[in-house]
């Protein structure tokens, strides 16, 4: 369901998801995970557009050398699958990563207001050793007379950088993330 303000302490927590975000880390089957909060002041259909819009990712992505969508389905739950080639400049340490991603989104229950995106990402070359994302989830819902969206990732981390740098990277593109969504917003 949406989001709504209770109280002076939702009001507050609700402005520091405006500014920051949230990250935390974890391990899954020896996987690091990374899962990110925070909110942009789009609606849910605006964010899950821009998302799926390849043409539009080097708005939110820096690190993006582009990114084409190779097959689209649209099956009958309103939603839309598609396969996804993407090229990406590694931030701080350098490299590329090219990778092939199915991505899934669709509506959330009719109450909830937003959408659910989840994309599995493997190397496009077969025999490239390179690592690259496994699987991202993300939830748009809307909070409750705005036109914002409270954005939860939950990420895999694997990237072809040492290891002790790994959380870095990852915090890093995080952040820049939510930085360029809420430049597009303001």
């Amino acid at each position: 369901q949406q989001h709504t303000l209770q109280s002076y302490e939702d009001v507050r927590w609700m402005q520091s998801l405006e500014e920051q975000v949230l990250k935390w880390t974890t391990q899954v089957d020896n996987t690091p995970m990374l899962k990110t909060r925070g909110i942009i002041k789009m609606n849910p259909k605006q964010i899950n557009n821009l998302l799926l819009d390849c043409a539009r990712v080097q708005e939110y992505n820096k690190c993006s050398l582009g990114k084409k969508d190779l097959c689209a389905f649209h099956p009958l739950s309103g939603g839309e699958a598609k396969i996804v080639e993407h090229t990406m400049q590694i931030p701080i340490v350098g490299g590329k990563v090219e990778t092939l991603s199915l991505t899934y989104s669709r509506p959330l229950p009719d109450d909830c207001a937003g959408f659910v995106i989840v994309s599995r990402s493997v190397k496009k070359e077969l025999n490239d050793t390179v690592g690259n994302p496994c699987f991202s989830i993300s939830s748009l819902r809307s909070i409750a007379g705005t036109e914002k969206t409270e954005l939860t990732t939950l990420t895999s981390i694997s990237l072809p950088v040492p290891k002790f740098l790994m959380h870095r990277v990852a915090f890093y593109g995080a952040d820049d993330f939510f930085g360029n969504l809420r430049k597009i917003t303001s």
